[in-house]
């Protein structure tokens, strides 16, 4: 429980944290959570409190959310842009998300990094496929997946990490293949490079399960690798 708690605090706001940072109501958190448009907490602890003193012994429950810190710039970005009537505030967010998604991606695909899934033949991005991935990915998103498992929880940083880990699984056919070639063992070394960059810490029950340990870890064990 030590160890959970002091990565949670050190990585995570907690509600009041995160609030305090934006400069957002709960009240307004949990209306734009309701329509779509902020991301769920990444953890939530449901603590049981006993305390004994002089007084006596007296128990206690409470509930303790936490969010990936940098979701205070999204909460700054919902704020301001709740101000536009021209769309929902919902359209928007996920316009905004798509499109930032979509540029990190075109970075990618710039340095060399172009998974197959979203190859089209005559090269360049298959965008029809990656709309249809962006779309999971922002329910994702919404359910707080990718504040834990990444760095900032939002776009860029999403891009970067599902890039990165199709593009290692298809160099290494999911760590199964034994041999690499030289130009294979670079191109699996900037993906991981990138994964490393953009991939949360995850919490130490996690870690074990993570794709960090899969992609990073016995990756660059299994193929002798330093990054």
């Amino acid at each position: 429980m030590t160890n959970l708690l002091e990565y949670l605090n050190e990585h995570f706001h907690t509600t009041r944290q995160l609030l305090a940072a934006s400069d957002i109501g709960k009240e307004q958190l949990c209306a734009w959570q309701q329509a779509g448009c902020m991301p769920l907490p990444s953890y939530s602890l449901d603590l049981h409190i006993s305390c004994r003193s002089f007084f006596g012994k007296h128990d206690e429950s409470l509930q303790l959310d936490f969010y990936a810190k940098d979701y205070a710039a999204w909460l700054e970005f919902l704020h301001v842009s709740s101000s536009s009537p021209s769309i929902s505030l919902q359209q928007h967010a996920y316009a905004t998300f798509h499109q930032r998604y979509l540029a990190q991606t075109r970075k990618l695909f710039q340095q060399g990094m172009q998974p197959a899934a979203f190859k089209a033949k005559e090269g360049g991005i298959d965008l029809a496929a990656l709309d249809q991935h962006i779309g999971r990915e922002w329910i994702s998103f919404l359910k707080g997946t990718y504040g834990l498992c990444t760095k900032s929880g939002l776009p860029e940083d999403i891009a970067d990490k599902e890039m990165a880990t199709l593009v290692i699984d298809e160099i290494t056919d999911r760590q199964c293949r034994e041999e690499l070639t030289e130009e294979a063992r670079m191109a699996l070394a900037r993906a991981m490079r990138v994964l490393d960059q953009a991939s949360g810490l995850f919490a130490p029950h996690e870690r074990a399960r993570s794709s960090r340990q899969r992609c990073i870890v016995a990756a660059a064990e299994k193929y002798k690798l330093v990054l």
